[in-house]
């Protein structure tokens, strides 16, 4: 299809701030793939433009059509060199690239709002007893309760690597003890939720001037999607990375803000884009693509009733005229469900491939189950959002547990989870758990520490680094490199100090050449390419030099665990096949010997303690900043050596099947794809009689063998891939074998051929408790986006009593839209 003068108009302006106010069907997805594709034809470096969406669904809807529309050439665009992901991811792989300044480890997981919830539950459970399903509400409320209150943060309260006070002043003193427990869990967990994950890249920008001119440089084009549904936080995120450049397109219906409960306030956001960018145009596309001229009558009639509105619809010509919109009026909701079903299935008789294409939405979730019943009853398929809520489901979550575990091994939550559902977690191993948790952390023990086999067969999570700090040698080791990506991502700068008995014995130091160039990483570590070009050497021989030296080594470094991948994959790039050597995290010891106030990178832990040796970002200085704080921290753990050993002793033997299990799942890790490890994972939990339903091991074991990339190292795939589950969500599971029934809130951004909207009554739609003022207006545009997701018909239906027996009425917007009566019509 050719683009129309409007479409046009804004793929052309490429550079500048801007502003695309583009409502439903105006073939916005369209226009940013063009967009994106003429910037990079007009000079822009792919890899330093980024494309933001608000769901996976979106962002991978984007890069099907910018394949499709490169096919002809297709070159960096359509092999994914842009970013072009959702904000949440974004931030994700931000936090990993600099998890340092953050006192993180970048190996991290995300729990989502269900991990969250479980995990409120069982620290308040310690605290008292309660009513499962009480404690479960109160969780999830308190949950969002926290959620809204980090957000709403100002600037001046934001700190790089601690949450202030204030976050929690609006709660109540045993709230606010649980939630300070809540943040240690998951400090212990090494985990991060999500509201966390974009009030830490918040903070690292504001706070730490560094990171913020390198991320200010990092891209050179921006266009951002759904902005409507962008949270005034997560704006301080986007303002930083256009700062530099002001190449930055906001694209967006204002029309359908439907989110202000949840702090997106759009009107706000446009006056600070237009406050920091004056300059910037605005552009709009008003001509429909996508659906009939009928519904588009419909939903002009309820658009012009909005207080401020800011987009127009128009029919293209090629539209047809369509359907006229449909009502139906049962006499209760589940009569109006039954009617549902029999039209649905009128209409699959005459139409079978419409099926696919077809959606049921409603305004609360409530008002799902005699939806479900009567499409279930007529034999029409169906999914509601919990059957889509895939990550979400015990059975999905309980197969997965193990495979975070190897990622993450520090991960409490999925170890219980793992006990659970395998059938290990005995009343002995329970006893054996509290016990640790108890008096474990005044010896700087983990009950994760016992999943370690060394630890076991040692009797101290530490024995092989306090032996060889007093007897033998030790490597401290740090790297500088290019990206986050091992894969897509080359070694800068090697530094290592062999230490005996706490003094350096011995010093490797190597600049390497890069072959695809430093990608902007000279703004963190500072070397450039002309000295590269006079002091690099071949990163083979640097690489195979470093084996030589630390063969047999144990290794040492702060968040390690991010440089022994790249050691791991670039070792193996060149030609060496080398097994994981045994490793210490100078981070994580940090976290368990000093109090959590203060920071833990290493920039943090120097002021701490008043260390002589200053972090650059240069291996070398940061090596030797390294060997401090480890000198500082030997003694500690020395001091509290007896107690972790008589603790080790006394609850090995529960704890030895676990570790060898989860050994041997990590060593078939680096050889096994995702998919296959997985097979193996199964297969133990049928050996401990808990077998798995085969259907849903299928969509797991289809899921890894889709997204895994096979120019990764399998452990280094499966880690991406457990990242990316646990942000997905439910519209993102979306297939074609069932009818979804959906929440407006969740179809928005969707379309289908055919709608029905349910449950269209007065207190309803508007939900009763939002039909003043603002509320009311929001309630509007929830109708307004329900009566735009379909490209041929809608069906709008209600009943004349609720489930309680009282008399309803057609919803205002119904009324207003369609001029029907507003008291109970029965309709055929």
């Amino acid at each position: 299809m050719t683009l129309t003068a409007e479409q046009q108009a804004v793929v052309r302006q490429l550079d500048g701030p801007l502003i695309v106010l583009a409502p439903v069907g105006s073939g916005k997805t369209r226009v940013l793939a063009e967009r994106l594709l003429a910037a990079v034809s007009a000079g822009h470096e792919p890899r330093r433009c980024l494309c933001l969406t608000f769901t996976n669904r979106a962002a991978r809807e984007l890069r099907e059509r910018i394949a499709s529309l490169d096919s002809a050439s297709p070159g960096d665009v359509s092999r994914g060199a842009p970013l072009l992901t959702t904000f949440h991811s974004f931030c994700a792989g931000f936090l990993r690239q600099e998890a340092e300044h953050a006192g993180l480890r970048s190996d991290f997981s995300i729990y989502d709002e269900d991990d969250c919830s479980e995990l409120l539950v069982r620290l308040n459970g310690e605290n008292g007893a309660m009513d499962e399903r009480d404690a479960q509400c109160q969780a999830t409320a308190l949950f969002f309760r926290w959620s809204a209150a980090l957000s709403a943060l100002g600037k001046q309260d934001l700190r790089a690597e601690a949450i202030p006070a204030s976050a929690l002043a609006g709660f109540s003193p045993p709230d606010r003890k649980l939630l300070a427990a809540y943040l240690a869990a998951l400090g212990e967990h090494n985990a991060l939720d999500f509201s966390l994950l974009v009030y830490r890249t918040r903070a690292l920008l504001a706070c730490v001037p560094e990171v913020r001119a390198r991320w200010e440089s990092e891209y050179d084009w921006v266009q951002v999607d759904e902005v409507q549904d962008t949270h005034e936080s997560e704006w301080e995120v986007l303002e930083v990375l256009a700062a530099a450049h002001g190449n930055i397109a906001l694209f967006g219906d204002l029309d359908q803000t439907i989110y202000g409960w949840r702090g997106s306030h759009p009107d706000k956001l446009m006056e600070r884009f237009r406050a920091s960018w004056p300059e910037a145009r605005e552009l709009k596309l008003s001509l429909n693509h996508r659906s009939t001229k009928q519904l588009l009558r419909l939903a002009e009639q309820c658009a012009r009733r909005m207080n401020d509105r800011h987009t127009s619809l128009s029919p293209s010509e090629a539209l047809e005229e369509g359907e006229a919109v449909e009502l139906a009026l049962g006499l209760s909701p589940r009569e109006e469900a039954a009617e549902i079903a029999r039209r649905l299935l009128r209409r699959f008789s005459q139409e079978p491939e419409s099926r696919s294409r077809t959606a049921v939405l409603v305004r609360s979730h409530w008002l799902t189950p005699p939806l479900q019943q009567a499409l279930n009853e007529a034999g029409i398929a169906c999914a509601t959002e919990a059957d889509l809520r895939f990550f979400r489901r015990r059975e999905v979550r309980d197969l997965l547990a193990p495979l975070h575990l190897l990622v993450n091994g520090r991960d409490r939550a999925r170890l219980a989870r793992w006990l659970r559902a395998s059938g290990r977690m005995t009343p002995s191993l329970g006893k054996a758990l509290l016990a640790l948790m108890a008096e474990g952390p005044d010896a700087h023990l983990r009950v994760t520490d016992l999943l370690d086999p060394d630890c076991l067969k040692r009797g101290d999570p530490f024995a092989r680094l306090l032996s060889t700090w007093h007897e033998g040698m030790l490597a401290v080791v740090d790297l500088e490199t290019t990206g986050l990506d091992p894969a897509d991502s080359e070694i800068v700068e090697i530094a290592a100090e062999m230490v005996v008995g706490g003094f350096g014995v011995d010093t490797f130091q190597r600049l390497l050449k890069v072959e695809h160039g430093l990608r902007g990483s000279d703004s963190v570590h500072g070397i450039s390419e002309a000295e590269l070009g006079r002091q690099g050497v071949a990163a083979t021989e640097a690489l195979h030099e470093l084996a030589s030296k630390l063969s047999g080594l144990l290794l040492v470094g702060h968040n390690f665990g991010f440089d022994l991948g790249f050691l791991l994959h670039h070792w193996k790039r060149h030609g060496l096949e080398m097994s994981p050597p045994p490793w210490v995290d100078t981070l994580d010891l940090a976290r368990r010997v000093f109090p959590p106030r203060g920071g833990f990178s290493l920039g943090a832990l120097r002021e701490r303690l008043n260390l002589s040796n200053s972090p650059t970002h240069r291996a070398a200085d940061d090596v030797a900043c390294t060997v401090e704080l480890l000198a500082r921290m030997i003694p500690e753990l020395e001091r509290t050596r007896e107690e972790r050993e008589d603790l080790v002793r006394a609850h090995a033997a529960h704890f030895a099947p676990l570790a060898a299990r989860l050994d041997r799942w990590q060593r078939l890790s680096r050889t096994l794809r995702p998919a296959e490890l997985l097979d193996d994972v199964l297969q133990d939990f049928v050996a401990q009689g808990h077998p798995v339903d085969e259907r849903i091991a299928a969509r797991v074991r289809a899921w890894l063998r889709q997204g895994d990339r096979p120019e990764l190292d399998p452990d280094a795939s499966l880690k991406e891939l457990l990242s990316q589950g646990s942000l997905v969500k439910a519209v993102d599971l979306l297939g074609e074998d069932r009818v979804p029934i959906l929440t407006i809130h969740a179809s928005k951004g969707m379309e289908f051929d055919h709608v029905v909207l349910a449950g269209a009554a007065e207190g309803i739609l508007p939900d009763f408790r939002n039909s003043q003022d603002e509320g009311l207006e929001e309630e509007r545009r929830v109708f307004y986006v329900a009566i735009t997701r379909p490209r041929r018909s809608l069906l709008i239906t209600s009943s004349q009593l609720d489930k309680r027996g009282r008399t309803q009425t057609w919803s205002r917007f119904v009324s207003e839209s369609l001029e029907v009566p507003t008291m109970p019509t029965l309709l055929n």
